[in-house]
């Protein structure tokens, strides 16, 4: 046992605290631990199934935080989530029917002991990824700055999270901007089996913040007074605007990492240190003084034991009795929140004008903004005029509070923007290089995808994930790539690519209006193209298709930059008589299955171009569908436009011949023809 952990539980702080908040904080207390004790043994019997990682021993924590929090604060949780779930009020029956995988669960059975919300008490959600709700809690906060509300918000995760580069993100973005948020580290001496020493190099946690010039405490997480007292002040110094604090609780959960096994025969920590700590029981401790003080008695003490077994009970006879949910096709296809999308009408007298496809961008992020003070724009680089090609000059000057330049972290700055989208904020996450992107996945696929299935439908996740295709140029392999298939792949993004300055201004408007996350990706290669665009706002619905040009000999379905390539095949194919449709899909998910299946079944043959690679990408889903659906209307065997599968040379020689032109789609189309 590292004897630096060892605290008195010494409760005189305690006395300073009004009788009934103590009250009420043991009974919180009991509640959490009474509940989880009863967990422990559903799951040693089998009659819950769920992996369920118990807070037994931590209850002062998350206890301590809450108790000095309002109802509209927001809790940011983690896999160990029950302790935070009762601290801020969830309801103890939909948290046991949760967990028994019925319908009337907090997320109607789809999140488990993992993924717990009651977003009406305040709390959004919990996360099993460690350290991943860390940058929704400063998300959440930044939004409650942009809103000039004085609501703060709580992430609490273990000392493991100390290894995240998230958590380190997290703390110089919020520092920076003295966001209202408060970093709650549960320090129970071990991450998973390994003991904190052999985790950290450092294992004073607590002192992380200083470099970040942010208040950093270390507490002892068992005496609940103590926890209450330094939460009550980094609240109340939030509330002023004063930023952030990072709290370290020293504390000790009694069961193992998952499941209610002690741990005790697998090696991992002797049962001197478990008695320890058993010992130093934080409810234990707050039921003797208040005894001691006459705050209460002892057959009080013994009601509220009596009322909260009985509470468990009910809310087990709840779970039991509720109803699973129905495996129908809603169950599985409820991924999106459904958005009216409602067509603009255009004014008679409406000024259309020819301009770049880079200036219809700027442009509706200019409108955006102004129309509406949820949008805002966020990202590495946002006001940098060769990062994005002038799409956001000049916004910075109009709007700034509401255009932010942020540091080099995608992760961190991702789940920051996801946070804001909870809190009810409409963020454009700006990622200069889609190549970045990798970085933040975490927070794409993990968080902002599965949050409004995974929590039942309770909240979603407004966010236009904006990715730019840079490449060529000699920019070799990790700045060249196009992502699209991967994004494809991903249940709860939508993914669209417009192809004209038209597309790029109404595709970015519906991706900012649309009630989910959207992943908006343009290329470069088409910001010096020029069109008609009506300088009002007006939306192209996302999941639909356009025929850019009829034909009746071959379809060509292309993406972005490949429409333009496609358009100039056609032109030189039509030269010889050879008559292709083009089809422009500008929405990736979902596709426009109807208008490429119809066009098919006009042709019988089709052709995919796609710039993306061809392994699992693009041009292989629409292959499946056309084959799974209208097989029988083929006359040839569908073929493939695309990168081979090799990463983007540097070399100028080898680019001519990577990147696919019009010349490889005519030779493609004819040898279609040729069956």
């Amino acid at each position: 046992m590292n004897e630096k952990m060892v605290y008195s539980l010494n409760m005189d702080t305690a006395t300073n605290i009004p009788a009934e908040t103590l009250r009420m904080m043991c009974k919180t207390m009991l509640r959490i631990r009474k509940f989880e004790e009863r967990v422990a043994e559903l799951v040693s019997k089998n009659e819950i199934i769920c992996p369920c990682h118990l807070y037994t021993g931590e209850e002062a924590v998350a206890t301590g935080v809450c108790s000095v929090l309002r109802k509209d604060d927001y809790v940011f949780s983690t896999h160990r989530s029950h302790g935070h779930y009762i601290a801020k009020g969830g309801d103890v029956k939909a948290l046991m029917a949760e967990l028994y995988g019925k319908a009337t669960g907090c997320s109607k059975g789809r999140g488990g002991s993992m993924h717990l919300a009651s977003p009406d008490v305040g709390l959004p959600g919990s996360s099993a990824i460690v350290a991943g709700t860390i940058p929704l809690a400063v998300g959440t906060a930044l939004a409650f700055s942009m809103q000039k509300n004085d609501n703060v918000s709580v992430a609490f995760f273990g000392d493991g999270a100390a290894n995240e580069g998230t958590f380190y993100e997290s703390l110089n973005f919020a520092s920076l901007r003295k966001l209202p948020v408060i970093f709650v580290c549960e320090n129970n001496l071990y991450s998973t089996h390994m003991p904190i020493s052999a985790c950290l190099a450092d294992t004073d946690i607590y002192k992380k913040s200083e470099a970040f010039k942010m208040l950093g405490v270390r507490v002892d997480g068992n005496n609940i007074a103590e926890v209450f007292k330094v939460a009550k002040s980094a609240v109340e110094d939030a509330r002023r605007g004063k930023g952030p604090t990072l709290i370290e609780c020293m504390t000790y959960r009694w069961r193992g990492h998952v499941g209610p096994s002690y741990d005790l025969d697998k090696g991992l920590r002797s049962k001197e240190e478990l008695d320890y700590w058993m010992n130093r029981c934080p409810i234990k401790a707050l039921e003797e003084f208040l005894i001691e003080h006459d705050f209460i008695s002892i057959s009080e003490r013994n009601k509220i034991y009596e009322s909260i077994e009985e509470e468990i009970e009910e809310a087990l006879v709840f779970a039991k009795e509720s109803p699973y949910p129905d495996p129908d096709e809603k169950s599985f296809s409820d991924v999106f929140k459904t958005t009216p999308f409602s067509f603009r009408k255009r004014n008679g007298d409406c000024n259309v004008r020819k301009i770049s496809y880079v200036e219809a961008i700027n442009e509706t992020l200019y409108q955006m903004i102004e129309k509406d003070e949820k949008v805002f724009l966020i990202g590495q680089g946002v006001i940098s005029p060769w990062y994005v090609g002038t799409t956001t000059v000049g916004l910075i000057d109009r709007f700034p509070e509401r255009v932010i330049d942020t540091p080099v972290s995608e992760n961190g700055i991702t789940g920051t923007a996801v946070g804001a989208a909870l809190a009810g904020m409409r963020p454009i996450l700006m990622h200069p290089r889609i190549d970045f992107m990798y970085y933040a996945m975490d927070q794409i696929a993990n968080h902002a995808a599965n949050w409004y299935y995974m929590f039942g439908g309770q909240l979603s996740v407004p966010i236009t994930l904006w990715g730019i295709i840079n490449r060529g140029g000699e920019q070799a392999a990790q700045h060249s790539q196009a992502l699209q298939a991967m994004f494809m792949h991903i249940p709860g993004l939508k993914v669209v690519m417009p192809s004209t300055p038209y597309d790029a201004k109404g595709l970015l408007v519906a991706s900012i209006e649309d009630d989910n996350p959207v992943v908006y990706i343009d290329d470069r290669w088409l910001y010096g193209y020029v069109g008609e665009v009506p300088e009002e706002l007006y939306s192209v619905p996302i999941g639909k298709g356009i025929v850019r040009r009829e034909g009746k000999d071959a379809t060509v379905v292309a993406t972005s930059y490949t429409v333009y390539e496609a358009n100039k095949a056609a032109e030189s194919l039509d030269k010889e008589s050879i008559d292709v449709e083009v089809i422009d899909l500008r929405s990736l998910k979902p596709l426009d299955e109807e208008i490429l299946f119809s066009s098919v079944r006009k042709t019988g043959r089709l052709v995919i171009a796609d710039g993306s690679w061809k392994t699992c990408g693009v041009g292989a889903e629409i292959s499946a569908l056309v084959t799974e659906n209208i097989f029988e209307h083929l006359k040839a065997p569908i073929m493939r436009v695309s990168l081979p599968d090799t990463p983007a040379p540097a070399s100028s020689a080898l680019e001519k011949v990577y990147y696919k032109k019009a010349e490889d789609i005519v030779r493609v189309v004819k040898k279609v023809l040729e069956v």
